[in-house]
């Protein structure tokens, strides 16, 4: 080998080698280049500008607009930090931003909100903007956040919580009055986790959109929902009115207080268009209608156009308080539960083919007429006189959606007599027998009842095939992330389960899978924890930062070999 060739070889080893140490360097940091930690409102508005991620590291005041635009992708990490805004917003016009980590952004400007999101005046844009904000941050001012006028294009996944704070209250979410156009409309997802609080309406769809809402708490004193226009898919929501029941009247910019926990208002100077779909959830007014529409006369001249409330069907859910419609049949209902007995008597609403209602406690369940079929209802929840009176208050007025699934799959017909010849109602009874707070063991007792002809019986265990899982509400007060669950009959242990606990609505709960019913003892813990540093992510990025260096050494040996031969 001559030492012309020796040399050259020397040089591509140097060459290949910084060319590996760059690589190593440089991607991890090509990887988190996006994330940029922020202390003052012109490093915010910098990463707001070129987009990319924005992790603060002090709390903040804005003493300007910042804004979302040019079609740039923003995350916002409050990481466990606030921001302030005064007379002035966040702004997203065509651009898209996610909030999360944990804190509030407040505003302090009168009748605005601290975030708004813009949309696009042509119809025929899609995907113009879009803001998520995550179930640990809160957004709050006079409004907590809303959609404007020219909203075509956009969409809003609702997570977390939002507040109306100012002494003149306005709803904590709504959307313009001004957009009025069906095609491309905005779309507003509102997850289980989101809160909505105001002393106004919780939620206000003035202007047309398609509303998802799944699981939502909404808190309102004027109203919990107040509806002018739009499509409402409400599932397994829980709204509260506290305030007066209050007969609804015509306004122009707004909507006035009624007292309902779902205000439906005809107004010919908004798009109207309501249909309305609800189903599961529970639906209170303190004083007033659970359901309530009304027209909205400007005078008394003035004729409203029926088509402006198109369907409103109920397919199941609880609802305390009177249900107020202009017509009888402007609503269908297939299942739910009822305090307003005019529901068995079919006055003033609308039951579909097939279905009544019956007396189940102080609630009208609607339930099937054909003989012959087996029907679950709403579970309940007792306690006896053992357990502390607060913590009896807290686990029986806990709102968790979906209680009790694979019941009616679960049962063997077979084994009920009398199935055939009639209505069959099935519900688990859980009663809370006892709750020792130093030892933390909770007992209950559960088990399935099933009703004939008024007559109330425990549904035998070997009429139960299959897996059912049910949800059981466990004191706030528990630190602990687990629960061992041990199912009893008597003295003899069936079996022996692990749980972890999880949180609904702000009430912690776990839920219990079994093929039987009597005793369940319950009590908590944490398990130990095994340390591991990395993430999945952080995994990933090394890995692919490991195959792809290996990747280019073995293209330099290649070379080498090339070379030498």
């Amino acid at each position: 080998m001559n030492i012309e060739r020796i040399g050259k070889m020397k040089n591509l080893k140097r060459i290949v080698l910084t060319l590996v140490m760059a690589f190593a360097i440089i991607l991890p940091s090509i990887v988190f280049a996006e994330t940029k930690e922020v202390k003052t409102e012109k490093e915010l508005a910098e990463v707001f500008k070129d987009g990319g991620t924005a992790k603060l590291t002090e709390n903040l005041t804005l003493t300007g607009d910042i804004n979302v635009n040019d079609g740039k992708t923003v995350t916002l990490d409050l990481n466990d930090h606030n921001i302030l805004t005064q007379n002035n917003r966040i702004k997203v016009n065509k651009g898209y931003l996610t909030i999360t980590g944990k804190g509030t952004i407040n505003g302090t400007m009168h009748l605005a909100a601290p975030v708004v999101i813009y949309g696009s005046e042509d119809e025929n844009d899609t995907n113009w903007s879009s803001l998520t904000v995550d179930e640990n941050v809160t957004l709050e001012g006079d409004y907590g956040t809303y959609i404007s006028w020219d909203a075509f294009g956009v969409t809003v996944n609702l997570k977390g919580t939002f507040k109306s704070v100012s002494e003149v209250p306005q709803p904590a979410f709504t959307i313009n009055g001004f957009n009025k156009g069906i095609k491309n409309c905005p779309v507003i997802n509102i997850y289980n986790t989101a809160k909505f609080i105001s002393k106004d309406y919780g939620l206000y769809a003035a202007g047309y959109a398609v509303w998802n809402i799944d699981g939502a708490t909404i808190e309102g004193d004027k109203g919990g929902f107040g509806i002018k226009a739009g499509k409402i898919n409400i599932k397994n929501a829980t709204i509260y009115a506290t305030g007066e029941k209050v007969k609804g009247t015509y306004y122009a910019n707004g909507i006035n207080a009624t007292g309902a926990a779902i205000a439906i208002e005809s107004n010919n100077e908004y798009a109207g268009n309501i249909e309305l779909t609800i189903e599961g959830g529970e639906y209170h007014s303190a004083y007033g209608n659970s359901i309530y529409h009304y027209i909205a006369q400007k005078n008394a001249d003035e004729v409203v156009n029926s088509k402006l409330v198109t369907a409103v069907e109920v397919k199941g859910g609880r609802f305390y308080g009177n249900i107020d419609m202009m017509k009888p049949d402007e609503i269908e209902i297939s299942g739910g539960s009822f305090t307003d007995e005019l529901v068995a008597k079919k006055d003033g609403v609308k039951l579909v083919t097939g279905v009544k209602a019956v007396k189940d406690g102080e609630m009208y369940t609607i339930v099937s007429e054909n003989k012959g079929e087996l029907v679950v209802t709403a579970p309940e929840v007792k306690v006896s006189d053992k357990v502390d009176e607060k913590v009896a208050k807290e686990l029986t007025d806990a709102k968790l959606t979906d209680t009790v699934t694979g019941l009616k799959e679960a049962i063997d017909s077979s084994k009920i007599e009398g199935l055939e010849n009639t209505l069959v109602e099935v519900k688990i009874s859980s009663e809370i027998k006892s709750y020792d707070k130093e030892k933390g063991v909770l007992v209950l007792d559960i088990k399935p009842y099933y009703t004939v002809n008024q007559e109330s019986k425990v549904l035998p265990n070997e009429a139960i095939n299959g897996k059912v899982k049910i949800k059981v509400a466990v004191p706030n007060e528990i630190t602990f992330t687990h629960a061992k669950v041990v199912h009893k009959n008597g003295e003899t242990v069936i079996d022996t389960k692990e749980y972890e606990i999880k949180e609904e609505n702000g009430q912690k709960y776990i839920e219990i899978e079994t093929e039987s019913f009597s005793t369940f003892e319950v009590s908590f813990y944490t398990p130990a924890k095994v340390e591991n540093p990395n993430t999945v992510d952080g995994i990933l990025v090394y890995t692919s930062v490991t195959l792809m260096s290996l990747a280019l050494l073995g293209a330099a040996a290649l070379v080498l070999k090339k070379k030498m031969n």
